[in-house]
């Protein structure tokens, strides 16, 4: 059983730098709701939900196995030093969009938000 890792090292985001190639602290949120939803595109919740916590979209890279997509604190907290023991890797998710076709709420080559509400 391996960590998995932050690999931010390359992208904008400047809450992830000091976490990059730090292992991923694992967490479970409780809450006394009984629905959850993540929403990816958007840093806020829809009307009448309650915000837990906003971030980005990470996973592996899309050249490696594929893996959950999650959605990570926007203040993340790394478990130890920058380590080499790699079982997986997060990275920022990113949009890319088609030429001449709009991808709204997306913004082409940029990091995409999300939210995790509960109800």
């Amino acid at each position: 059983l391996y960590f998995a890792q932050y690999k931010t090292d390359v992208y904008g985001l400047a809450s992830f730098v000091p976490v990059n190639h730090h292992y991923v602290r694992c967490a479970t949120c409780r809450t006394p709701a009984r629905t959850t939803l993540m929403v990816p595109g958007s840093d806020t919740c829809p009307s009448g939900w309650n915000l837990r916590y906003s971030g980005y979209l990470m996973a592996s890279r899309f050249t490696e196995n594929k893996s959950e997509t999650v959605c990570v604190d926007s203040a993340p907290e790394a478990a130890g030093s920058p380590g080499s023991l790699l079982g997986a890797a997060l990275y920022p998710t990113e949009m890319r969009c088609a030429t001449g076709y709009g991808c709204p709420p997306y913004v082409d080559l940029r990091e995409i938000a999300c939210s995790v509400c509960s109800k």
